[in-house]
């Protein structure tokens, strides 16, 4: 990372805005759950070694919200958008490689979820909006001339006649470019009102000549996600304990070879990995809100299942770039 990113990644909750657009930076992963409160529930992990820098802008345009995010950092995100709630997202920039539930994405592409979506990226920005579904699926079927429930409209990337696709990307990007720089225009209410009219309609456009595609790289990217997900309810459900890949594999329903390779087609990682990631930045976020006591590291890893110690310290210092208790003692301070 730069001079300027780690320079950023000191910056720690400071924010700036207005009610209709906010912006909020962060160093921790743990500090983007808060950014996000109430509008999804989420969960972002540092993934890989190093320092974690980012910043969320959040625009509320009535029945629109949108959030540009810029994270500089290997990290996982994991979504599930509230009921009735669609999620329509656009990856601008990125290094490395980028997967979506999975799928390597290779260019800036439209993405619609409306259900749980797990991300893996490194150094991405990204422009998201959400919406309640109902008032644009009425408006979509209308345009198309059918009933509602005659909509196809496929999730993960959209399908459809490139020109509403290339509208609306291009006016998410147009959105970006104007929050990085400042949130006063989006002060206007008269601003607010011309943005969400026209995202209104092109996410209208959109959905009305959207066709469903159902192939067979698309069910078997689904049944990875879902073993990923049972594997992950049974390592929340286990509260610190440790937790053995038979368990896990017994969980999903699936042999270790199939587990295996779910995660790296979801997460781009083994299991072993991924959750000793989780364990790594569980400690971190314990630690972070712990009060500097004796035993309070000791405490934090044992919670997070832990069990040698001393081993466990050279990993966090490995994955973070500092020892557990100088997290502990800086929080403090």
């Amino acid at each position: 990372m730069n001079a300027g990113a780690a320079d950023q990644a000191q910056r720690i909750g400071s924010s700036r805005g207005t009610t209709s657009c906010t912006s909020v930076e962060f160093s921790e992963a743990s500090e983007a759950l808060s950014a996000l409160a109430g509008v999804a529930r989420t969960q972002y992990l540092q993934t890989q070694p190093g320092l974690l820098a980012a910043q969320f802008t959040r625009i509320d345009l009535t029945d629109l919200h949108l959030q540009v995010a810029s994270m500089l950092g290997s990290t996982a995100y994991q979504c599930t958008p509230h009921p009735g709630i669609d999620v329509i997202i656009l990856p601008l920039r990125w290094s490395d490689e980028m997967r979506w539930n999975g799928e390597l994405i290779e260019r800036p592409t439209l993405l619609r979820y409306t259900d749980y979506f797990a991300r893996t990226a490194t150094d991405i920005e990204v422009i998201g909006i959400g919406f309640a579904r109902g008032r644009f699926e009425k408006a979509a079927a209308a345009l198309a001339g059918v009933d509602r429930a005659e909509l196809a409209i496929p999730c993960g990337p959209l399908s459809s006649d490139e020109r509403y696709a290339a509208r609306l990307m291009s006016t998410l990007e147009t959105i970006e470019g104007f929050a990085t720089q400042s949130c006063r225009l989006f002060e206007k209410t008269s601003f607010r009102r011309a943005v969400r009219d026209l995202l209104f309609d092109q996410i209208v456009d959109l959905y009305a000549h959207a066709s469903a595609h159902t192939d067979a790289a698309v069910r078997h990217r689904s049944r990875s996600l879902r073993y990923v997900r049972l594997a992950e309810e049974r390592f929340e459900s286990a509260s610190g304990r440790r937790v053995s890949i038979g368990d896990l594999c017994e969980a999903a329903g699936v042999s270790t070879r199939t587990l295996q390779y779910a995660f790296r087609k979801i997460y781009g990682m083994t299991p072993v990995q991924y959750f000793k990631a989780r364990r790594l930045n569980r400690v971190r976020n314990a630690l972070r809100k712990a009060k500097p006591e004796r035993g309070a590291v000791k405490r934090a890893a044992l919670e997070a299942g832990a069990t040698e110690l001393g081993r466990f310290s050279v990993e966090y210092r490995s994955f973070f770039g500092e020892s557990p208790s100088t997290t502990l003692t800086r929080q403090a301070s």
